[in-house]
């Protein structure tokens, strides 16, 4: 899939692979099938979100070939008018069927990122297909301990060539992806009290309290306890 973000009121916090930007009124990002990425409202946002299927937008996959956008952020400009008229086109047309006039608009709107922003040469075939096997691991064991030497024994390939790689491929270290996923899998738990903040760092796979809280804020922008203060559902 490809995910497109459009606000149209408010604020947005994106980060995506990595790079983070606020988004503001008319701003875009884009994300790819493998790219990392968060969202965060800080006070309000007015957004719409569309997730395409890569196979009901083959000129895009033959426009974009195996190359990457150097940035995934789409300021505002002259192109936001035609952008909330192929938003609004979108959302009355059933776009499960294969509507070739939702299919139109798709290409529009993807057209607009493709025309404005920059692409650059991604990862090749084969780095592509260990990343994304490296991160299938991933979301399948992120909550149990992972160490690049293990990733290294399982996938036959240099520790170092695989650090290398994951941080082109996904701008950020494995260590860092890893302890991402498991601050989001402790702000479920908190979310749905989930026991006290010990058990639930240990519980999202962190060794202690004192990673789970740095992990934590990093992500979120505040520590765990006030985290549960503000997003606790009673």
């Amino acid at each position: 899939n490809v995910e497109i973000v459009y606000v149209f009121d408010g604020e947005l916090d994106v980060t995506i692979n990595g790079q983070k930007q606020r988004l503001r009124k008319g701003s875009a990002a884009i994300a790819g099938s493998f790219d990392t990425h968060l969202y965060q409202t800080p006070s309000y946002s007015d957004t719409a979100f569309l997730i395409v299927p890569l196979d009901m937008a083959p000129y895009y996959v033959k426009a974009v070939g195996s190359k990457r956008f150097g940035s995934p952020f789409l300021p505002a400009g002259p192109h936001c008018a035609e952008m909330e008229h192929t938003i609004g086109q979108l959302q009355r047309h059933d776009l499960s069927c294969g509507d070739m006039i939702a299919m139109g608009y798709i290409h529009v709107m993807l057209g607009q990122f493709i025309s404005l922003l920059e692409l650059v040469p991604g990862p090749s075939e084969g780095s592509h297909s260990l990343i994304r096997d490296i991160l299938f691991y991933l979301e399948t064991h992120y909550l149990s301990p992972i160490n690049i030497t293990d990733l290294s024994n399982r996938f036959g390939y240099n520790k170092f060539y695989i650090s290398k790689s994951f941080n082109q491929a996904v701008r950020c270290s494995i260590p860092e992806y890893v302890n991402m996923r498991r601050a989001r899998h402790a702000a479920r738990l908190i979310q749905t009290g989930g026991g006290s903040l010990v058990d639930i760092a240990a519980e999202s796979g962190f060794s202690n309290i004192r990673a789970f809280n740095r992990a934590f804020s990093a992500l979120y922008g505040m520590p765990p306890s006030l985290y549960r203060k503000q997003h606790v559902i009673l």
